[in-house]
């Protein structure tokens, strides 16, 4: 099971966690402050800093079984985890903080729009509603 600490506070950048598994579709982490894609957002993207100071790409971030999330590495980085290992987890705050802002306009022309809602889309350069 992932903590998933964004659920409680969506303005944190960072956390120490320990990687639970490794796999070809992705890394799950005891706790994340990524957010994965669904409900028509994008998913986090950022960095695993190991204790060497070496630093991993997340480029995707998705949802795996139950309540786990996987972060999915940059082409040939899975080899640089293991289970056990000690990371720093970075989201790409300046991209997450678009995503935040352009989630919240959509909510705002929800609030405008005198005809039902029934999805929608975004991403850091606009959004659409259907």
């Amino acid at each position: 099971m992932t903590e998933r600490l964004f659920e409680q506070d969506s303005y944190l950048k960072e956390t120490e966690a320990e990687v639970v598994s490794v796999g070809d579709d992705g890394v799950v982490l005891d706790r994340t402050v990524f957010y994965a894609r669904g409900g028509g957002q994008p998913g986090d993207r950022g960095e695993l800093r190991l204790g060497s100071g070496e630093m991993v790409p997340v480029v995707d971030t998705v949802k795996g079984e139950g309540s786990q999330i996987l972060h999915q590495l940059a082409p040939d980085a899975g080899h640089l985890l293991k289970p056990g290992d000690k990371v720093l987890a970075q989201v790409d705050w300046a991209r997450r903080h678009k995503h935040m802002r352009m989630h919240t306009c959509l909510h705002l022309l929800c609030a405008l729009v005198d005809a039902p809602v029934t999805g929608g889309n975004l991403n850091d350069q606009k959004g659409r509603l259907d």
